[in-house]
């Protein structure tokens, strides 16, 4: 960014410009020489103060992993994912969901957990797809919703993504015996995933490998 660039920005900024906020809050972040976090923090919190999501969303960050120069509190990490899921952000929603699956800054509470990983696969949210549709397997196989935390409550991304294909190799033994509605549903979701740009890396070979699964069984005749 020149200079010409940044004075631009911080203009726009301090007219409560809320975009311009965030953006120059990710400027001292990331690309400032040297980076300045306080002055970072202090442009997000305006931004979300302001109402823009990607800044409710990060100050959520922070404070969910007492960074940013904050303290971590759960209870605040929920209120700025909470002001970003009501806006329609897909993550921010999610991020809703697991705090109810995993009872972080809220009573744990696996049927509202659901009720928000459902409103980030409506928005679009690839990872809230395929979990769901796993979530829908999972049931059958368990009888229980609160299995769903098998999914639904794991904090390391990377123990997800572990427990995302060993699930995906040993679906194909019971999938047989899952409810058709369940497994159109869940064919449904799987199918949004794959054509959606914001799935991650690591997802796409797990939803593939259940899709084919479910199609195979979905084409059978029905006695």
């Amino acid at each position: 960014m020149t200079t010409y660039e940044l004075r631009e920005l911080e203009e726009k900024a301090n007219k409560g410009d809320a975009e311009s906020q965030f953006r120059l809050g990710d400027y001292y972040q990331w690309d400032a020489n040297p980076t300045d976090i306080a002055k970072a923090s202090k442009w997000f919190e305006l931004s979300a103060e302001n109402g823009f999501i990607g800044a409710q969303f990060t100050l959520g960050e922070f404070y969910f992993q007492g960074e940013g120069g904050y303290e971590k509190s759960y209870e605040k990490a929920f209120k700025w994912f909470k002001k970003a899921a009501d806006s329609g952000d897909g993550m921010a929603l999610w991020r809703i969901g697991y705090f109810y699956a995993q009872g972080i800054g809220v009573e744990k509470n696996y049927e509202e957990s659901m009720k928000w990983y459902e409103k980030s696969a409506e928005e679009g949210y690839a990872t809230a797809q395929i979990c769901l549709a796993q979530y829908l397997l999972v049931e059958y196989m368990t009888g229980d919703i609160k299995n769903s935390e098998l999914f639904l409550s794991v904090e390391n991304k990377e123990e997800y993504k572990n427990r995302v294909m060993s699930f995906g190799r040993f679906s194909s033994q019971t999938i047989s015996q899952v409810d058709r509605e369940k497994l159109k549903k869940a064919q449904e979701y799987l199918k949004k995933a794959l054509a959606n740009e914001n799935l991650e890396e690591g997802y796409g070979d797990t939803a593939k490998y259940l899709l084919s699964d479910i199609d195979k069984e979905l084409t059978k005749s029905v006695v």
